[in-house]
């Protein structure tokens, strides 16, 4: 499920590269493709992630 290092990262709104970041980065595009962004969490992503990765329109890289 969702990692507790995404909500570390993104709820101090602070860069990650960590790969929990990016799969939940990737269900927040499903998503929103599809209208249905119910889940909090990925509305959280939505809300600075999304805005902030479509304004330098890149994503940050996956550190293994």
């Amino acid at each position: 499920m969702i990692s507790p290092a995404f909500l570390l990262c993104h709820n101090s709104q602070e860069k990650c590269s960590c790969r929990a970041c990016w799969q939940l980065f990737r269900i927040s595009l499903y998503y929103q493709r599809r209208d249905l962004v119910q889940h909090p969490l990925v509305k959280n992503v939505l809300s600075h992630t999304w805005k902030d990765f479509a304004r330098k329109k890149r994503i940050h890289p996956i550190k293994e």
